[in-house]
């Protein structure tokens, strides 16, 4: 079985990892109680550089593995 990796440098992955993140707060700012809360108030309950950090190990063991 062949299988198609796409590859992406450290900068390519952390400006993927900075997408997803906006997308996923402005997500839960849609979400939690019916939007009670706007995507900066989110912003500032969350520890964002934490959340890209343990993205970032887990991408790193699973890549370890293929």
């Amino acid at each position: 079985m062949i299988c198609n990796l796409l590859y992406l440098d450290d900068s390519e992955l952390c400006e993927s990892l900075e997408s997803a993140y906006r997308q996923a707060i402005n997500q839960a700012s849609l979400e939690i109680n019916e939007g009670q809360y706007d995507s900066s108030e989110l912003q500032q309950m969350v520890n964002k550089q934490d959340i890209c950090n343990r993205a970032m190990a887990a991408i790193s063991v699973f890549t370890d593995d293929v």
